[in-house]
Formats: structure tokens, C-alpha cells, sequence
């Protein structure tokens, strides 16, 4: 991001670097020294978060951000974070050209304006950025294809985020109240992140943040386009993703109870519909796996 080169590792290191494209890999322990820093975008990038933390941009409120979303960080934006339930932020990001950044906002009907949200990651172009991590480290594909993949992900990323914004356009609350409202759906969301494995239900998640269940499933949905339900099944399923993309999960049966799921066959059924293929079958797909 902003760090000299002199102090990029072990923080961050280049996984790329060409004229259109460069990617990165940032891995801060909340021991290290870095974790408290502010730190200056230099680039306009998208950004893959695979660890939950709380993180303030632009001096504006913290926000929650958990595990498989996408973040949209402009050039200069600040950035500061705060320990979540993890140990570290461990992150990758893809800073793009701004001519070409702009031209992908552009047609997507953001006129200049620098979508700031986090966005859920699909589980397709979640699946893309593994695939495209694993070809870089494995040396399988040339800078074209690099950068000819990394642009199509900002176009289907753009494309996301844009009929994620129209769907909550039509909030529940009224305008003034929607800072209120993200804040209690991210309090909502680190709750759910911290009891991933519990069989907690709905009362129990509004319980936590202060709202009847009625009222949270309405902002919830509003806000994120994504139920209580399905957002908690997606973020198990980020970190059964993170597992198997690791090498790890030997024992899918094992696997599926500590992510939370009842059983293997459960575990299955969820991934292959999210994933277009079986967990199994995903781990033996070298191609797939870092």
C-alpha cells in the first residue's frame, strides 16, 4: 500500500507487478507495530480480506469486515484498523491503472463516485482470485493473462457492487438513519463471525445487538441484501473455503463440525451450491488450491 520498500517485509510483499496491474499480499500480526498504524492508500484497489477486523477509512466511523469480503480502498483514502476476533489482517489487493479503475466505476453507473462499502465476496469471484493467486505462485500464466484476469474480476466486482447498492437504495430506514443502521448490522455481523461454530439463533444474534428479531431481519436484508441465515452460512463457508485452499482439511467430516455444519453430507450439499463443485473434489483440483 503506503509502506517504503525498506518495510514491506514480512508485511507485505508483491505477488505481481506490471504497468496495468499489481498485487499484493499484506500479513500483520496485531502484536506487530504496523497493526496501529494509519497508513495512506497510494493506489485506487480492491482488496480481498480474509481475516475479521474492525477498520476505519477516511477518519470516518470503524466499520466491521469479515472474512471473504471485498473492499473498494480509493487512492489516498487513510486506513486504520482495529483488532476483531482475529490475530492478524491478512489481505490481498490489486491495485489497478486509475484510467482503466475509472473506466470499470464508469460503466457500472458510478459516475466518479468510489464505492466505499465492504461487499460480501461471491463466491465465484472469490473462487477467481484463489485461481488466480494459485497460477501467479505456481508461475502457469504470463502478465497478459494476469492482467487480463485481474481486470475481469474489477469488472464483475464493479458489477456486484452495483446491484448490491440498488437493492439498498430502497432501505427500510429512512436517509438519516442509515448510519445507525450499518452500524448495528456490523455489530451484528461481528457477532455472528465470533460464534460461527454455535447453533445460536436469531434471538440470540438481535439479543446481541440491542434490536428486536423482527427489526434485524428487515435491516439486516435491507442493508446487506443477504439474510441473517445466509450471511452466517456464507461466512462458514469462507472459512471451510480457506481450509481446503490451505492444504488443510484432511477430514472433511471433521471440517464440517468445526465450521458449524451438522454433518459431512450437509457440508456437501451448502458448498457444492455455492461453489459449483463438491469439497471433495475441490481439494484434489490442484489448479484450485494454495
Amino acid at each position: 500500500m503506503s509502506w517504503p520498500d525498506n518495510q514491506l517485509q514480512p508485511v507485505e510483499r508483491y505477488v505481481y507487478e506490471g504497468d496495468a496491474v499489481r498485487i499484493g499480499r499484506f500479513d500483520c500480526h496485531r502484536d506487530d507495530a504496523c497493526f496501529s498504524v494509519t497508513e495512506s492508500v497510494a493506489d485506487n484497489m480492491f482488496v480481498l480480506a480474509t481475516r475479521p477486523l474492525w477498520l476505519r477509512r477516511r477518519m470516518k466511523e470503524f466499520r466491521y469486515v469479515g472474512p471473504g469480503s471485498i473492499l473498494f480502498h480509493p487512492a489516498g483514502c487513510t486506513i486504520e484498523r482495529r483488532q476483531a476476533n482475529g490475530e492478524r489482517d491478512l489481505a490481498f489487493w490489486f491495485a489497478i491503472d486509475p484510467a482503466i479503475f475509472e473506466e470499470a466505476l464508469g460503466r457500472c453507473g458510478y459516475d466518479g463516485q468510489f464505492p466505499v462499502d465492504a461487499l460480501a465476496s461471491d463466491p465465484s469471484i472469490h473462487l477467481r482470485i484463489v485461481a488466480l493467486l494459485k497460477c501467479i505462485d505456481d508461475e502457469q500464466i504470463d502478465s497478459l493473462e494476469i492482467e487480463s484476469r485481474a481486470l475481469s474480476l474489477l469488472d464483475s466486482i464493479c458489477c456486484s457492487m452495483h446491484t448490491l447498492g440498488r437493492s439498498t437504495r430502497d432501505l427500510v430506514v429512512r436517509e438519516q438513519a442509515k448510519h445507525k443502521a450499518r452500524r448495528l448490522v456490523d455489530n451484528a455481523k461481528a457477532y455472528i463471525n465470533e460464534n460461527l461454530t454455535s447453533n445460536n439463533g436469531l434471538a440470540d444474534v438481535a439479543r446481541a445487538t440491542g434490536v428486536s428479531s423482527y427489526y434485524l431481519c428487515r435491516l439486516f436484508k435491507s442493508v446487506c441484501g443477504l439474510t441473517v441465515h445466509e450471511y452466517k452460512t456464507r461466512q462458514r463457508l469462507v472459512h471451510v473455503f480457506e481450509a481446503l485452499t490451505n492444504g488443510a482439511g484432511a477430514d472433511l467430516a471433521r471440517l464440517a463440525l468445526d465450521t458449524g455444519f451438522s454433518s459431512h453430507s450437509h457440508l456437501t450439499r451448502i458448498f457444492t451450491r455455492r461453489y459449483g463443485i463438491a469439497p471433495s473434489r475441490f481439494r484434489q483440483t490442484p489448479e484450485l488450491t494454495i
